[in-house]
């Protein structure tokens, strides 16, 4: 073991690893990809049907709650009973 190996280890057991160095901050690593349920890269056309699919879908459970919503709002602003 180098002299500079055992002062490395000493530096690193006295003061951990640096938090900044000469390079710079960290950089982050790239967004996941997407990827089928058997784990193989999508692409092109497969991603862009994907993509179409879920925009649909989203759009419809918007719909559907927009309805509900309405629909007990409605329910409770109707004719109201006197009290006795």
């Amino acid at each position: 073991m180098t002299i500079r190996e055992r002062m490395h280890n000493v530096g690193m057991a006295m003061f951990g690893p640096a938090t900044s160095g000469p390079y710079g901050p960290p950089v982050a690593p790239p967004a996941p990809r997407p990827r089928n349920k058997a784990g193989r890269l999508l692409r092109g056309k497969k991603l862009a049907e994907f993509t179409r699919l879920a925009t649909a879908a989203r759009a419809a459970a918007t719909a559907t709650i927009d309805n509900a919503w309405e629909s007990l709002d409605s329910a409770f602003d109707g004719p109201r009973l006197s009290p006795r």
